[in-house]
């Protein structure tokens, strides 16, 4: 093509990445005389909601209401209700980069907000029920929230957050229960302290005012589209601001074969928490790929959870190890009562901690559920690595627990490596060498919200250091040993407090187990497990305990004390919350049995 036929090139539009001719020129390359004209589309949030009400505008969204009922709407309006949204926040003087909270359950009309409050230009700051109200007014008030989405039944929670956090508040939104507006009206609900300036509205009052023509405004791929903060196992939490770009090639993580794979003829049950890191950005890639979408609202036992597989004929379902655990059991008691999922049911994805081996062999060979391990953080967006690895029950038979013990490989544009914790120096891929695990990639954040929270080793050169510990084999497989502050060190040796608590897991009696590491004069540290036992079992003896583990694990790395307690806390990402369990064990003054006999023994 000669110079002068790309001149007269006409393009609308925008072209090319940052650093590249600005939009509507042909590009020139790196040779002489090689043009390269493409039209350049921003990764935006109203490009994949409007392509669903396009393509998908009758595919359902479904939310479990009270008695067993459901509350439906299609795609198409799914959108025009967004639209509105959108529109009557801009009529209340909401401007773009506003932040704006929601304090809700996985519904439609999170879903709305979901999609309504990033298209118009501002940032959707999900909250975390489960937080401490100390938590909740910091993150509030660190967030600078300007308005605030919240459902009935957890108004009590948000009344208990002292007045001090919404001082930048001047919208609160009353979304009502089970997709209904109050029973006794805005008037009747338990309302937080506000100032006089914060106007209080009912959702559907909000939405009497919105225009459905509403027009998105201009958007940028790099706009903050949305602000997650991490569960703040380990201090006050720090928060995450994800762009659009970034969310947008979460979404296509989550569409790849390789991965998840969501599909069209797919229905779509995501148990993680809309609150949590944007659902693992499940709810946008359903919209965007046209699956049907399946929302549990707040019932979410294992039975309501089974129920809505077998009403929506739910084909994959994405939840924490503890979701995954109440299904087993649910499962377990009546499986006749249950058959009828099998062959309809037939993946999922598990994360926000390790997964057990045995659990997932067991939802294979026993239902046809291939579970799909995937790791990540707030941090990464948060998906950063995945694998299907099974097509069948001979791959299943094919790979050593060594192989499906990993979280499988990194998501296309993340890389990975390990580090000498001491020396900073790489580690090599040989599935033997563990060091601190370090990711970088397009959908991992370089810093905290406002740098709270960053410290010298969190990110160097554009590299997260994610605080696990982790080998990686030659073809890419990573394998979490341990979070680098839960790991135990005994006697110079390091045990795994993940791989016990998964073997104790896998126990019969046992519903939950945290192991942590205690002092010891002599070793530094050993390990002892806290169980929470399942309903009807009262007894686990720690020679039991020790038998179990025997067979995965060498004798000095078996726990030396087992303690039952009725609850063993949880996060609210669904971790065990280990920073909970060591603060009781101090309370409790608690010293290892062997160390207590000494210490009788010298009276």
């Amino acid at each position: 093509m000669s110079a002068g036929a790309a001149s007269s090139l006409s393009f609308s539009g925008r072209l090319a990445p940052p650093r590249r001719p600005r939009a509507g020129r042909a590009t020139r390359g790196d040779r002489e005389g090689t043009w390269l004209p493409y039209y350049r589309t921003q990764l935006t949030m109203p490009a994949l909601l409007d392509r669903a009400a396009l393509h998908h505008s009758e595919t359902m969204i479904s939310t479990r209401v009270s008695d067993g009922l459901n509350y439906i709407i299609t795609y198409g309006t799914h959108q025009m209700r967004t639209k509105k949204l959108a529109s009557a926040l801009t009529m209340l003087g909401i401007q773009k980069g506003d932040v704006i909270g929601s304090f809700m359950w996985n519904n439609s009309r999170h879903l709305q907000i979901y999609h309504g409050v990033p298209c118009m230009g501002c940032v959707l700051h999900t909250i975390n029920i489960r937080l401490h109200p100390e938590k909740i007014a910091y993150i509030i008030q660190h967030a600078e929230d300007v308005a605030l989405f919240v459902d009935e039944s957890l108004l009590p929670m948000i009344a208990k957050v002292p007045k001090e956090a919404f001082r930048n508040l001047k919208l609160l939104v009353i979304c009502g229960k089970d997709e209904r507006p109050p029973r006794n009206g805005v008037k009747g609900c338990v309302l937080p302290e506000l100032s006089g300036d914060t106007k209080i509205l009912e959702f559907e009052d909000l939405m009497k005012m919105g225009d459905p023509s509403f027009a998105w405004p201009d958007l940028d791929e790099n706009d903050p589209m949305a602000l997650c903060y991490t569960s703040g196992t380990t201090g006050m939490p720090k928060g995450v601001m994800y762009s659009h770009r970034s969310q947008y090639i979460t979404v296509m993580g989550n569409l790849a074969a390789s991965q998840q794979g969501f599909r069209p003829i797919d229905t779509a049950l995501p148990v993680v928490p809309m609150f949590h890191a944007m659902a693992w950005g499940i709810p946008y890639a359903a919209l965007t790929v046209g699956c049907e979408l399946v929302l549990t609202n707040e019932y979410m036992s294992p039975n309501d959870i089974i129920s809505m597989i077998k009403d929506f004929r739910v084909t994959v379902l994405s939840g924490v190890p503890t979701i995954w655990q109440g299904l087993k059991r649910a499962l377990q008691a009546d499986p006749e009562k249950h058959k009828k999922i099998k062959g309809v049911f037939t993946r999922g994805t598990v994360g926000g901690s390790k997964f057990a081996i045995d659990l997932l062999r067991w939802f294979w060979s026993e239902w046809g559920v291939e579970v799909i391990q995937t790791w990540g953080m707030t941090e990464t967006n948060p998906l950063g690595s995945a694998t299907r690895r099974m097509d069948g029950q001979d791959h299943l038979n094919f790979f050593s627990d060594e192989h499906l013990k990993t979280v499988g490989r990194p998501v296309v544009g993340n890389e990975f490596k390990i580090i000498d914790p001491d020396t900073g120096e790489a580690l090599p891929r040989d599935a033997k060498s563990v060091g601190e695990l370090l990711v970088r990639g397009p959908a991992v954040t370089t810093a905290y919200y406002k740098k709270i929270g960053k410290t010298p080793k969190s990110f160097v050169n554009n590299w997260l250091n994610t605080g696990d510990l982790a080998s990686i084999s030659q073809h890419g497989y990573v394998t979490i040993h341990d979070r680098a502050k839960d790991v135990i060190k005994s006697g110079g040796e390091w045990i795994s407090s993940v791989d016990l608590e998964n073997t104790i897991r896998s126990m019969p009696q046992v519903r939950l187990a945290c192991v942590v590491g205690v002092p010891h004069p002599k070793w530094d540290e050993r390990p002892i497990a806290v169980v929470e036992l399942e309903e009807g079992k009262t007894v686990l003896s720690l020679t039991e305990v020790r038998k179990h583990c025997a067979e995965h694990f060498a004798k000095f790395q078996l726990p030396d004390d087992v303690l039952i307690w009725a609850k063993v806390p949880v996060s609210g990402t669904g971790k065990i919350d280990k920073k909970v369990v060591r603060a009781k064990l101090a309370k409790l003054k608690y010293v290892l049995p062997a160390l207590r006999q000494a210490r009788r023994s010298k009276l």
